[in-house]
């Protein structure tokens, strides 16, 4: 099938790690159909070349408009003309040049699906969404009960009208449904590159290594987890632990406050991938302390490592993790969190780290993930042709 994809969100060189589950969504569904992918990304200054490139069944063109300074309306309005502009005549461009694709899917509605519903409409095609954002979580600062009435109206419509609402999470699709519409829901995980996330047996070493990978923001609670690690220390417990994201989150200043020796607490910043799953390979266990999550691509990369996970009973994290495969803490709970860490490092998670591996290898597979794309996809066209 011949599948349009516009994403609001997608990685680009100016912007690598934005949206690369989706790009990963993109190759999944690609293995049984023919994705274009069109995305349109801001740039500050020197606009850099637009990017085709086709590699089997996805092809991704990339082109760029002019971010605004937030703090002036006029710019805004701009900047979102020049948005719509320019995704509206690739758009144009590839129809003319292709033919009218079979369907059109968005991710993240907000704002490519606002120009997608209108393409949809005029060539009559079948619009699906697929929502990744977490702001429906009402812990979320800057949530969607707080944005501005056009967004949420705008969204609402979106959700509501499409003719398939896919989401990333059950706790992600219940979230929408308690704050915008009650409307069915499916749901497609995120996809592992299971060529570098697997299984691989692992020495023995002198002292246990934890690892967290995330951009370290506030919704990840980074003061939290280190505090618990604090704690841990306080009871005369010992173990290293690594954190690979971004520094600009002020985790390295809140560990010096807490008094952490630095050389056992280490923040390695932003590392190419291939390195994370390196990491993921060299650490005895992984721990997440969010207060949401829409699905967590970085658990599920580190259960198909065969990594047991310490986590909060938070978001979607309790999709991921269970008693087989980690240990789960009521949320921000910083004793609870720290009691568990020193229990990760004494009792055997997971049981069959091996098993475990092999399951979610499975389960988050880029055919697996494909095969579900592939399944809606026909469903949506033949209730078109039942019409």
């Amino acid at each position: 099938m011949k599948i349009l994809w516009l994403p609001s969100w997608y990685p680009e060189p100016l912007d690598p790690f934005n949206g690369d589950f989706i790009q990963r969504h993109a190759l999944a569904a690609s293995i049984d159909n023919e994705i274009t992918v069109i995305h349109v990304a801001p740039y500050k200054s020197g606009e850099p070349s637009p990017i085709h490139r086709k590699t089997d069944g996805l092809t991704e063109i990339i082109h760029y408009h002019k971010s605004a300074d937030s703090r002036n309306p006029l710019r805004k309005i701009q900047k979102w003309l020049d948005y719509k502009y320019k995704l509206t005549n690739l758009i144009e461009n590839h129809i003319r040049e292709n033919g009218i694709p079979e369907l059109i899917h968005v991710h993240v509605p907000w704002k490519a699906g606002i120009i997608a519903s209108s393409i949809a409409r005029k060539y009559k095609i079948p619009l699906l969404i697929t929502e990744h954002w977490n702001i429906y979580d009402r812990v979320v600062k800057d949530g969607y009960e707080q944005k501005s009435f056009l967004f949420r109206t705008q969204t609402k419509k979106l959700l509501e009208r499409c003719d398939r609402l896919i989401v990333v999470s059950d706790h992600l699709g219940r979230s929408i449904q308690g704050q915008v519409t009650d409307r069915p829901y499916w749901v497609i995980s995120n996809v592992v590159d299971t060529d570098l996330f697997h299984f691989t047996s692992r020495t023995h070493r002198q002292r246990f290594r934890f690892l967290h990978v995330s951009d370290l923001s506030e919704v990840k609670n980074p003061e939290g987890m280190l505090e618990a690690i604090s704690l841990f220390f306080s009871e005369g417990h010992d173990a290293d632990f690594e954190f690979i994201g971004n520094l600009d989150n002020k985790g390295p200043d809140l560990a010096d406050r807490l008094g952490l020796d630095r050389e056992k607490v280490r923040f390695r910043g932003i590392i190419p991938y291939p390195e994370v799953a390196r990491s993921m390979r060299d650490s005895d266990a992984f721990f997440m302390f969010s207060r949401t999550e829409s699905f967590s691509c970085v658990t599920a990369e580190a259960l198909c490592s065969g990594l047991p996970v310490l986590a909060s009973r938070s978001g979607a994290l309790p999709e991921l993790v269970n008693e087989n495969n980690g240990i789960l803490v009521p949320d921000n709970d910083v004793k609870a969190f720290s009691k568990a860490l020193y229990r990760m490092m004494v009792e055997n998670f997971p049981k069959d780290p091996e098993g475990s591996s092999r399951e979610n290898c499975i389960k988050f597979s880029f055919p697996e993930i494909g095969m579900q794309f592939s399944r809606i996809y026909r469903s949506v066209v033949d209730d078109k042709l039942s019409s």
